[in-house]
């Protein structure tokens, strides 16, 4: 497996993938504002590399419709 690196949004350090999970993200109905639809998601966790930094954030990727 690669090691995925990415920029940290807060000191602009090296961040690392530590983890990739598979959620559900729920948006409103277009057609019908009262009622949500869930939608598959892929959540990236990763952590800043700088000692001085540590943040840990996550990127939400939505999956492609079928």
């Amino acid at each position: 497996m690669e090691l995925e690196l990415t920029t940290c949004p807060k000191c602009g350090g090296t961040a690392t993938l530590l983890q990739t999970r598979d959620e559900y993200e729920e948006i409103p109905e277009l057609d019908r504002r009262t009622q949500q639809v869930r939608i598959p998601v892929k959540v990236e966790e990763f952590r800043c590399q700088e000692q001085s930094c540590e943040h840990e954030f996550e990127r939400i990727i939505r999956e492609p419709g079928p």
